[in-house]
């Protein structure tokens, strides 16, 4: 008698329920881990599986979510008079058309968020999330995949986020291996992604936020936010590393920040210094987060908004610090460990610009006594 296979339930950190499904059942050559709110959830799914056990062992084509589809169509025939179909013969229909499949946009998004976008590092996440939202707003949770042709995602594109070239070619770069991950189940003979050309960029001039600008956002900040424009604009540390840091990171006494390996974009530790002004804005803070962890990005943005700045992209707080800190200090080795590049070339070419003498003395001098800031 053959040993009844296993397909095991865990209860996650996070409250969720997962459930083991190894490859021999999925027929993709790759086990899945779906992820349900509840276990009955998950142990409904579990027997839905097992149901469909002989299906997926004869057709490796049919992975353990297509037998709910499978089964459908063969309740809908019985209640309309056909009798003389077996599962056997549904799911060799199924397998000869599924190129026309039946997944929606909506399901395709939970699928892949679930396989794949939960595990990636949290720069990553943030961006998928938010693609993926505005995506299935515009597209519609309920269209399906096949009809969302390159043409059909490239105009959904420009109408959900109304983007520069660069951002184009950063939002294709991000959404590619969400349809990539449809072709591989075979709910798509065909990615459209690949018939999607990149836009041509031009970098521009490096864009620096000027000393009135600079006095400008500051005087918008919010007690929630302000930390946050402090480290970016005279720390030069990245908006995505701001979020993730806590004053536990933050050495006041010592004059410095420690971003640690799971804090950083690149996944490398490092050291940013503190200038005197930093730390005598940040002191009066430490009773508030360091930088706000919900709706981070509409706070951040908020001030952008009020000081009538909208138009300057997220990277210029970083550039300002760059060129400031080579005005007052031109200590280029040391700016490079404080950013986070490989080499000197890096921050030269793109962050770095002039800066007269006077504006990055006074820059330095924001926060400090009397200075205004």
């Amino acid at each position: 008698m053959p040993i009844a296979p296993k397909l095991p339930i865990t209860h996650l950190a996070g409250g969720r329920w997962q459930l083991f499904i190894p490859k021999t059942f999925t027929g993709t050559g790759k086990p899945r881990r779906p992820g349900f709110p509840t276990k009955a959830e998950a142990e409904s799914y579990r027997e839905r599986v097992l149901k469909g056990q002989e299906i997926l062992r004869v057709h490796q084509s049919v992975d353990a979510g297509d037998v709910g589809d499978v089964s459908k169509a063969k309740r809908y025939l019985l209640q309309n008079g056909v009798e003389d179909v077996s599962m056997l013969e549904l799911a060799r229909f199924y397998v000869s058309h599924k190129g026309d499949s039946t997944q929606t946009v909506g399901g395709l998004f939970a699928e892949y968020w679930e396989a794949k976008g939960q595990h990636r590092r949290p720069a990553y996440q943030t961006d998928i999330k938010l693609f993926l939202k505005r995506m299935t707003e515009t597209l519609g949770a309920e269209t399906r995949i096949s009809n969302t042709s390159s043409d059909v995602i490239e105009r959904a594109i420009d109408s959900a986020f109304t983007p520069t070239n660069a951002r184009f070619n950063k939002i294709v770069r991000t959404l590619g291996p969400v349809w990539g991950y449809a072709r591989k189940c075979g709910w798509i003979e065909a990615s459209p992604f690949e018939r999607i050309q990149t836009r041509e960029h031009k970098k521009g001039e490096t864009a620096v936020y000027t000393l009135a600008e600079v006095r400008l956002l500051l005087a918008h900040t919010t007690p929630e936010n302000r930390a946050h424009w402090i480290l970016a604009l005279f720390a030069g540390i990245r908006p995505v590393e701001i979020q993730r840091l806590t004053w536990a990171s933050v050495n006041l006494e010592e004059e410095r920040v420690m971003i640690r390996r799971n804090e950083s974009k690149t996944g490398k530790p490092r050291m940013v210094e503190l200038a005197p002004n930093v730390v005598a804005m940040l002191r009066p803070l430490q009773d508030v987060d360091l930088s706000p962890k919900v709706n981070h990005r509409k706070l951040v943005e908020a001030t952008r908004i009020s000081a009538g700045l909208v138009g300057k992209g997220t990277d210029i707080p970083r550039h300002t610090f760059a060129s400031m800190f080579l005005a007052q200090w031109g200590d280029l080795r040391r700016l490079q460990a404080s950013m986070g590049h490989e080499t000197p070339q890096v921050t030269l070419t793109n962050y770095y610009d002039l800066i007269p003498k006077e504006d990055a003395e006074a820059f330095w001098q924001i926060g400090v006594g009397n200075a205004p800031g």
